[in-house]
């Protein structure tokens, strides 16, 4: 009987999600922008022209398609970041703006596990090395790709070790002692 471990989810580091955070404040900015311009005094350069000239597009539009594309941002770069679970892991991440990246890697791909201070790499059964996208709490998702390999037999390199082996396979030094 193999180790099961409980869906775990790792998500991104807050560096990672600022530039989309700040897009949502910049367009919370240009919906308060346009209702202050609208509702404030009408003979000001900037009503006139924002309401009064023509445009192809009117400035409420604007603004709501910028909040829009702002909300699916923090939505998207919410997304990224490595999913454990009983038969395989998976990541996500953005390769670019628009393309983004999942990988799932089943336990019996891993040949080794290469724990790192800043990464997370596997090295799977044909050769190739896949490392893992950062996370924000980068020593949980150590701690458990360690416990799910030390249950699956997969070598794990640069790990902490695991103090609590006990607890993990569910003896006790009462039992063992019997």
């Amino acid at each position: 009987m193999t180790y099961r471990p409980t869906e775990e989810f790792f998500g991104p580091p807050w560096y990672q999600r600022v530039p989309s955070l700040i897009h949502l404040v910049v367009a919370l900015g240009v919906i308060a922008l346009v209702i202050v311009v609208q509702n404030g005094p009408r003979n000001t350069a900037l009503y006139a022209y924002m309401f009064q000239e023509a445009h192809l597009i009117d400035a409420h539009v604007v603004a709501g398609l910028f909040f829009l594309s702002a909300v699916t941002s923090v939505l998207r770069s919410g997304m990224r970041g490595v999913r454990v679970r009983s038969d395989w892991v998976e990541y996500r991440d953005l390769v670019s703006s628009l393309i983004p990246r999942v990988r799932r890697i089943r336990w019996a791909q891993i040949d080794r596990i290469i724990l790192g201070q800043q990464l997370i790499t596997f090295e799977l059964w044909d050769g190739t090395h896949d490392t893992l996208p950062s996370v924000k709490d980068h020593a949980a998702l150590s701690r458990v790709l360690e416990r799910v390999a030390a249950f699956r037999a997969i070598p794990v390199s640069g790990g902490a070790g695991l103090d609590d082996w006990d607890e993990l396979s569910g003896a006790s030094d009462a039992e063992d002692e019997t």
